[in-house]
């Protein structure tokens, strides 16, 4: 099996006509033992297609801010000057916002009202019970 998801910060991008390459940045999770702080890697994708179009359409303003993919490893291959080289793409196949804003702090999220969640209200936000009968059920 060959899949890969990650949630980071859009670096750049370039459209390339028909597709677009771009790179993300990763926090790792564990801290340098040196620096005691945590350490970034960076990623290099490629977008074609559908899925290049609908980047374009609506994540291209993305660039500096969270945004997660999801897609197949691809080791690249080709010769440069007489040496060979290397380097390990993503293959995008998904590419959406996460489920927050970024753009606050995560305090005041908190705070919002449900109803402004960007993909629909949430019945358990507020972590109050809601009202169902037997008959509302699907099932």
């Amino acid at each position: 099996m060959n899949t890969v998801a990650l949630t980071g910060v859009l670096q750049r991008f370039e459209d390339k006509g028909t597709w677009v390459k771009g790179s993300i940045r990763v926090q790792n999770n564990m801290k340098n033992k040196q620096t005691d702080k945590y350490e970034n890697s960076f990623y290099e994708f490629k977008m074609f297609g559908k899925t290049a179009e609908l980047f374009l359409r609506f994540h291209s303003d993305r660039t500096g801010k969270n945004i997660a993919i999801t897609g197949n490893l691809l080791q690249e291959t080709w010769e440069k000057d007489g040496q060979k080289r290397s380097q390990v793409v993503i293959v995008v196949q998904n590419c959406d916002l996460p489920p927050f804003d970024d753009s606050k702090p995560a305090a005041s999220n908190q705070s919002k009202p449900a109803s402004s969640n960007s993909f629909g209200s949430d019945p358990f936000a507020g972590g109050g019970s809601i009202d169902l009968s037997d008959s509302d059920l699907p099932f």
